[in-house]
């Protein structure tokens, strides 16, 4: 099966649909260390 070169709609939606993903994955790696190590003190807890 010969792959189709995109158009940039095409091109468009799927790097927003990698930015979505990306976002997702970022947060809950976030989340996932928070849970595992607690929460990063901020700049108020050291004054």
């Amino acid at each position: 099966m010969p792959l189709v070169p995109a158009n940039q709609a095409q091109l468009i939606r799927s790097s927003q649909k990698d930015e979505y993903y990306r976002s997702v994955l970022r947060n809950s790696a976030n989340e996932a260390c928070q849970t595992v190590a607690g929460k990063a003190p901020t700049s108020e807890r050291l004054v």
